[in-house]
């Protein structure tokens, strides 16, 4: 997981150190300006750190529109599907709880508030739903969990590096945070089948997100 992160870290800095300045860089202060209106959308590999989670890694998407005449305010909709991925439960302990994401959906609010010739900073925070259950441990025989939508709130910061002016590197961080149903470590032996009887308290859960992915600007038009 450690190696994971660092990786995921190490190739946007790269890219900054290495790469020459992008298009924009090398015109004049009042063409190089950002358009009033930007269309992007950014696929990316997301890893998540999530305390006792079978879930890992996902299918990351975002797509962001900025609306202002500097291009520092935005709107923006990022998701990601962890289903296509394996389970990672050698990571969690044989006890309970331990939970397993679907999916998240949230839309952000996003601002800029560094732009250089060849890197953009963004922030972003929103309230969005995310999908997760509890992971059968106590009772797995009987106990069968579907995935309950959780309103989930989520915070983080975006950092671009430009490779043209129609594309960049984008590494995201964000934690998102939800109320998880834990499973209940008490059987009920009169009705062990009975989905009431399943669930024990419920918890705050942080879910720290890293996302490495390619921005594409999909529309511009100048100010």
């Amino acid at each position: 997981m450690r190696q994971a992160l660092l990786t995921t870290l190490a190739v946007p800095l790269a890219l900054l150190g290495t790469a020459g300045p992008c298009r924009a860089a090398d015109e004049p202060p009042e063409i190089a300006a950002p358009p009033s209106h930007r269309f992007a959308v950014t696929p990316s590999w997301t890893h998540a750190f999530v305390p006792r989670s079978v879930s890992a890694d996902a299918i990351g998407l975002t797509v962001q529109a900025t609306f202002d005449a500097r291009g520092r305010f935005g709107l923006g909709l990022t998701g990601a599907l962890y289903s296509p991925f394996p389970l990672a439960r050698a990571a969690v302990p044989a006890s309970s709880p331990a939970s397993e994401t679907l999916g998240s959906l949230i839309p952000e609010f996003t601002y800029t508030p560094l732009r250089g010739p060849r890197a953009e900073l963004t922030v972003l925070a929103g309230v969005g739903v995310l999908a997760s259950r509890p992971v059968s441990l106590v009772d797995p025989g009987h106990r069968t969990f579907s995935y309950d939508t959780n309103l989930a709130m989520s915070y983080g910061a975006a950092l671009r590096v430009y490779l043209t002016r129609q594309m960049a590197v984008s590494l995201e961080g964000r934690n998102v945070v939800y109320v998880q149903a834990q499973e209940s470590a008490q059987v009920d032996q009169r009705a062990p089948g009975d989905p009431s009887t399943w669930y024990g308290d419920r918890r705050l859960v942080p879910a720290v997100e890293t996302r490495l992915g390619l921005t594409v600007f999909l529309s511009a038009r100048e100010p």
